[in-house]
């Protein structure tokens, strides 16, 4: 599993409401808008206290969500309670994404953050910016996440097209003096070139589309100074791909190279039908037959899963020519039988297919959609999720019924085997399952450390951790609170607590025995054990557990009452809702003293004893 070098800080799912300032035109291509207002401290929406906005990261990015163009209605995601919020089908047509160019929390009455809005024709965010004015209003969400500007490599490259040069301008500026960084930057006209700043020994290559110029070309023309780079390249998605090319061929390490694409060129998309930010479909017969076939429709997922198993996404990506002879060479199939599943897949918008130039359909030229733009790296996320022990996890719903009507595990799939039993016969299913734990505590661990208690972090009480992705939650405590010590327990695996950092101990241990410590971390006991009470119970101190509780009516994400689905017909688990995490508390003689959110939709709870 390759883990990005760059730490994170994360945060919960912030709503607050931002108010122009001021208007700044950079150049013709590019305007920005400084927001301030009383919403960049602390707040309280619907009842919910918001946290001061931090952005401390040069790539920081923020949800804005506009007024609807044509009523002026200004909708908003309400605050859920647990670090996350409803983002309803009304508000996801009126958001778009977009970077922090500066953030001053010191400056004017309440801080000032700025955005800076790329010039062009048509579109909401554009179109809003064009006419915004001093007093105008959007309501904003997060950061959520901010990560460390990496210099902790012998140099810095930085690549990107007009919408990556925010972030680009913000690292050049946050540079320590001296630090060596090369960027280019590709921009429609010369009149778009900005003057970048920076205290680092930072060149800038500029790239102008009107002069016939390219980010590829640019970048491939680039002198690399010597050393060990980290990699940093954004822009519009389907031109990243000779740029992928080029650091692989130039050897970097995986952990140092992120790529984003923050747009994808597409035709404009037809205008919409009835009122403005209706929700898909509307209350009629009609619409819910639709809406009951879209859900129960299984086929879209098994013919995703094909395609990513076979490699066709990422053969499709790595061709230079890629046609259907040639991904057909690339995954092992024959062209007939791939053209089926191809035909499929393009009606999903995941792959597209053009006109064979003759009579042989092996010529057929084959490129990705925007889902299968999204599947051609086979480390990431959304593709270790289609494949290997994410998708075997969701082969365990394919017996379901059987789990309701008997109340035990029952076999994944059709191997016959339950889950314990599938793990034991598959290691690398097993590490699989270790890996993507690992992958999701990213995301969480880094809030964790801060609400330790003081004697933990001042390292006068040992922290055990135990539960999915433990590792890296010990190495966020190691992290950022330098003199906690900490036990890892688990399996003993001496490599993992090493990884995670010199104060951190592996030892041996399983559900409902003591931790050996003076306070415990436990990440999803639910989901670690049946009996949830027996384990937190048998650690004998006081505990700080990490889970998500689903809402008991339904209305929390749909994949996680799916997981608490799929925990009930492979393992006989549950994903818990806050009575059951009550009721195990009090089963294990502890109450539950106090519960606040931790990155998104995952909650903390202090566990005292009764």
């Amino acid at each position: 599993m390759a883990v990005s070098s760059r730490t994170t800080d994360i945060y919960p799912i912030s709503l607050r409401e931002l108010e122009v300032l001021r208007v700044e035109d950079l150049t013709p291509g590019m305007r920005r808008i400084i927001f301030g207002g009383p919403g960049l401290g602390a707040v309280t929406i619907d009842g919910v206290p918001m946290p001061a906005l931090v952005s401390d990261g040069f790539d920081d990015d923020m949800r804005l969500i506009f007024p609807d163009p044509e009523t002026g209605a200004r909708p908003y995601p309400p605050p859920v309670g647990d670090g996350s919020l409803d983002w309803t089908a009304e508000v996801n047509e009126l958001f778009r994404v977009y970077t922090v160019r500066w953030f001053d929390p010191g400056a004017g009455a309440h801080g000032e953050l700025a955005v800076d809005f790329v010039v062009h024709p048509g579109g909401l965010a554009a179109e809003w910016a064009l006419a915004a004015e001093p007093g105008d209003a959007v309501w904003a969400a997060g950061p959520k996440a901010c990560r460390s500007l990496p210099v902790h490599r012998d140099w810095l490259l930085l690549l990107g097209d007009e919408t990556a040069l925010p972030a680009i301008g913000r690292a050049l500026a946050e540079l320590p003096a001296g630090y060596p960084c090369r960027a280019v930057v590709e921009v429609a006209e010369a009149g778009h070139v900005q003057e970048l700043d920076s205290p680092g020994a930072a060149e800038v290559t500029w790239a102008v589309r009107e002069r016939g110029e390219s980010l590829a070309a640019a970048a491939g023309a680039l002198d690399w100074p010597a050393g060990d780079p980290y990699v940093w390249v954004a822009g519009e998605a389907g031109k990243l791909k000779p740029l992928r090319k080029l650091v692989k061929e130039r050897g970097v390490d995986r952990a140092d190279v992120e790529f984003t694409g923050y747009w994808r060129e597409t035709a404009a998309p037809a205008a919409a039908g009835g009122a403005g930010g209706a929700a898909p479909w509307a209350d009629s017969s009609f619409s819910a037959l639709q809406r009951l076939h879209d859900l129960a429709d299984v086929a879209p997922g098994f013919a995703i899963r094909a395609g990513v198993a076979l490699g066709v996404f990422a053969a499709v990506d790595d061709l230079d020519e890629p046609t259907l002879g040639a991904v057909a060479g690339a995954c092992g199939v024959a062209p007939d039988p791939l053209l089926r599943l191809l035909r499929y897949l393009a009606s999903l918008d995941a792959i597209t297919l053009g006109e064979a130039p003759g009579a042989d359909p092996a010529a057929t030229p084959v490129g990705l959609g925007p889902i299968g733009a999204e599947l051609t790296d086979p480390g990431s996320f959304a593709v270790r999720t289609l494949s290997g022990a994410g998708w075997d996890r969701l082969m365990g719903l394919v017996n379901l019924e059987a789990a309701l009507r008997g109340g035990a595990p029952v076999p994944v799939g059709a191997t016959g085997r339950t889950w314990a039993e599938h793990l034991e016969a598959h290691p690398e299913v097993a590490r699989d399952v270790s890996d993507l734990a690992m992958m999701r505590a990213m995301w969480v661990a880094p809030a964790v450390p801060e609400t330790l208690p003081e004697p933990v972090r001042a390292g006068e009480a040992t922290v055990a951790v135990a539960g999915p992705g433990a590792a890296v939650y010990a190495s966020e405590i190691a992290r950022l609170a330098p003199a906690a010590q900490v036990r890892l327990l688990g399996d003993g695996d001496a490599a993992a607590a090493a990884a995670a950092g010199e104060r951190v101990t592996a030892v041996a241990w399983s559900p409902g025995q003591p931790a050996g410590a003076g306070h415990a971390l436990v990440i999803d006991p639910f989901g670690v054990t049946g009996d949830a009470a027996g384990l937190l119970g048998g650690l004998g101190c006081p505990v700080t557990v990490i889970t998500k509780l689903l809402e008991p009516t339904g209305r929390a994400e749909d994949h996680d009452y799916a997981e608490d689905l799929a925990r009930l017909a492979l393992e006989g688990t549950r994903s818990p809702a806050p009575a059951d995490l009550d009721a195990a508390a009090a089963a294990a003689g502890l109450t539950v003293a106090g519960s606040r959110p931790v990155g998104w939709g995952v909650m903390l709870a202090e566990l005292r004893p009764a």
